[in-house]
């Protein structure tokens, strides 16, 4: 029983603290997303977020919001 109000508890954080973003790749990417992510050090979300801050940042926008205290893959704005 314990588990389940865990499992509750942690729904309930992340639900008040992060959005959820679905993206749609061809059959057979995510493996390699997967696969490149794994070679890097990183699972998927933390890759593809990185890829995300990385565009933001190169199209000129806040790629800071993106951050996650604490969690390595964060890319900091080069310096102007």
């Amino acid at each position: 029983m314990a588990a389940k109000k865990s499992t509750i508890t942690k729904n309930k954080y992340n639900a008040n603290n992060y959005d959820s973003l679905r993206i749609v790749v061809p059959r057979g990417a995510k493996a390699a997303i997967q696969a490149t992510a794994e070679s890097q050090g990183e699972n998927i979300n933390r890759y593809v977020r990185g890829a995300i801050q990385a565009r933001m940042i190169a199209d000129g926008a806040d790629g800071d919001i993106l951050r996650m205290e604490g969690k390595p893959g964060y890319i900091r704005k080069p310096s102007k």
